[in-house]
């Protein structure tokens, strides 16, 4: 995973190739007295990917969808069930 580094007061933003790297050159950029110095993680920008890597994610956010669901209907099923039950 990439790394990308903010030091606002320098309006700099830089992308290391590991937390390391990044926490490194934060710190000597603190040392250096910039106080306001984050490392965050770098999300990749959907439209620099691959196709098949866009398809493939997008189906595996569609099936975490759909196991949500269904672990969601599984759950309103044994509460109606239990509900049932407990009035008779």
């Amino acid at each position: 995973m990439k790394y990308l580094l903010i030091a606002a007061a320098l309006n700099m933003q830089v992308v290391y190739a590991d937390l390391d790297t990044c926490i490194e050159a934060a710190n000597r950029l603190t040392m250096a007295g910039h106080e306001h110095v984050v490392c965050l993680p770098k999300g990749e920008d959907a439209r620099l990917m691959e196709q098949s890597s866009r398809i493939d994610m997008i189906f595996g956010k569609f099936v975490t969808l759909i196991q949500t669901l269904q672990q969601l209907e599984k759950e309103n099923t044994n509460d109606t069930e239990r509900e049932t039950h407990d009035s008779e």
